[in-house]
């Protein structure tokens, strides 16, 4: 190993990363080329350092948990990555990221969702291949800009592909792969050599296209899916434990409402890239206006509450944001940290707290709804409902 230990700060990070040399920078510049980045001649505060134990990679994250672990060298870097977008994260609260690829297709950036084995990396690898710029193969960073248009943010991070190549590959995929120079292992391989927008850079969010991969090679085609399902998709996959859920959920709201939502079902990868490219050449995958529903204007989160009183009325306090898809809906908490998933069960109940009411009194309209459920129970659970409610700050007593 040459060199001194190396402090680098990340464009966007709350903090440097400190390597044990400059062949560790190197290794993992070659990764995060189009990250900006700088040395600092004074000492930063760390969040992350790296050294060598033989020929594995000691990573030490210092913040907000302190752990360390040792990796191979291409797994370390997968874990720093990881770190630097955590980082990023704590630095601008604003920033919803979601665990999904995002490619620039000309007239729009088409992300698809984390799904495993659904062979997100391989059809991002092929769209890079074709020369369509990669904001991001893992986690992309989303904001609404001023126009109420949702953008994702390109991350400057080299496309990681999983390995081994399908069995269906073709011999000029497979060739420009084993041609590329980034780091690999059994297991994945950097492609540092495919197109790769600069961090930072914005596009606006054409539309989101979950992945269903078969066995069988059938011709690729769209189907729309319903936002009630996209929804708990998108707040599943959301990675912004630092923002406030209230402008999370405004803002998958807008992208789950108003963009194309659609599911990808293809047998063979390239095929599948034939038909995105058609889709975006047809106008299928355009850009759309979202709405800001509100994020800019959400009230502080009041922590405090009250023990639940079975004999006091209660209704919904003011300021939470609330999306409701047919016979569910999704709330944002209290602390702005959480998102709660209300269940066909709970509908009934958090409708009625529109208005001042009692236990009981819900529980006498429940009965009408379950008629073949006892009285004991509705009870019970309608109490274990308002008392969860009440925990969270979702819900107040109403003043005598």
């Amino acid at each position: 190993m040459a060199g001194e230990e190396v402090e680098v700060v990340f464009e966007g990070a709350d903090g440097a990363i400190r390597f044990a040399s400059d062949d560790l920078v190197r290794d993992f510049q070659r990764v995060v080329h189009g990250w900006p980045q700088e040395h600092p001649h004074i000492a930063k505060d760390l969040f992350a350092d790296v050294r060598l134990e033989g020929a594995r990679w000691s990573v030490e994250i210092l913040r907000p948990e302190p752990r360390q672990k040792s990796y191979d060298p291409v797994n370390g870097i997968c874990d720093l990555i990881v770190e630097l977008n955590w980082s990023r994260l704590r630095q601008n609260t604003q920033l919803m990221c979601l665990h999904a690829a995002g490619v620039d297709m000309g007239q729009a950036l088409v992300v698809f969702p984390s799904k495993r084995r659904a062979g997100k990396s391989t059809l991002t690898a092929e769209l890079a291949r074709r020369g369509h710029p990669v904001f991001t193969d893992d986690i992309l960073a989303v904001q609404l800009n001023a126009k109420g248009v949702a953008e994702g943010l390109a991350t400057g991070v080299s496309p990681r592909l999983r390995l081994p190549l399908p069995p269906d590959v073709s011999p000029r995929f497979a060739d420009w792969v084993a041609g590329d120079t980034g780091p690999a292992n059994r297991q994945y391989k950097y492609l540092t050599e495919a197109p790769v927008a600069s961090f930072g850079a914005p596009s606006p969010i054409g539309a989101i296209v979950t992945l269903n991969r078969v066995t069988e090679d059938v011709p690729p085609r769209f189907e729309d899916i319903n936002v009630k399902d996209v929804l708990p998709v998108l707040i599943h996959q959301n990675f912004g434990r630092f923002a406030n859920s209230g402008h999370i959920l405004s803002a998958l709201g807008a992208i789950a409402s108003d963009l194309p939502c659609l599911e990808l079902t293809y047998g063979n990868f390239e095929t599948a890239a034939d038909f995105l490219e058609a889709a975006v050449q047809d106008g299928l995958l355009s850009v759309g206006a979202i709405a800001d529903t509100g994020r800019k204007d959400l009230p502080d989160f009041d922590m405090t509450h009250a023990p639940f009183d079975a004999a006091r009325r209660y209704h919904r306090r003011a300021g939470f944001q609330c999306i409701e898809t047919g016979d569910e809906a999704f709330i944002s908490d209290a602390s702005g940290r959480g998102i709660f998933r209300m269940g066909p069960g709970m509908m009934p109940i958090w409708v009625l707290l529109e208005e001042p009411i009692t236990l009981m009194e819900i529980v006498a309209v429940m009965h009408d709804i379950y008629t073949e459920v006892d009285s004991e129970t509705i009870k019970r659970d309608v109490r274990t409902g308002l008392q969860k409610l009440n925990k969270a700050g979702l819900i107040e007593a109403v003043s005598d």
